[in-house]
């Protein structure tokens, strides 16, 4: 899985990018700004965290009561997790990727791209071949 192959490169690059960017964008602002921007973003990331479990969970049961498919419910909640929990960890660049994770158009058509991709897997490894066909009675095929 690519996800396997990506994470040890991330693990190593992502402390990399995140101390320059402290550097550059701190060197700017300067020490107080910086630090009051880490612990703004990390405060909003857990009342968005926090709002997010309620308002889930609401959907949830809404979705249940009018029969709708769950699964794109709970990659948005997902991915607004997630975004909540980048806003959490410090660093401009994880804030940034937490920040696009709550824009729900970008969620959506990440979402809705993810789905399309599953489902023309899922076909291709089931072999679907689409086709017309039309079932002939047996007497039809004795008499030819």
């Amino acid at each position: 899985m690519l996800l396997f192959r990506i994470l040890p490169v991330l693990v190593l690059v992502l402390p990399l990018v995140e101390i320059s960017l402290f550097v550059a964008i701190g060197g700017q602002l300067g020490v107080g700004w910086t630090i009051l921007e880490v612990l703004g973003t990390g405060i909003v990331g857990l009342v968005l965290l926090r709002r997010l479990g309620i308002e889930s969970f609401r959907r949830t049961q809404k979705a249940l009561r009018d029969g709708e498919n769950l699964l794109f419910g709970m990659l948005d909640t997902t991915f607004l997790a997630a975004g909540g929990v980048l806003l959490i960890v410090p660093g401009f660049f994880t804030d940034a990727v937490g920040l696009l994770l709550m824009m729900p158009l970008l969620r959506g058509l990440v979402i809705r791209r993810m789905l399309s991709g599953v489902r023309a897997r899922r076909e291709r490894e089931a072999g679907v071949i689409e086709a017309d066909y039309r079932i002939e009675s047996e007497s039809e095929e004795k008499k030819e």
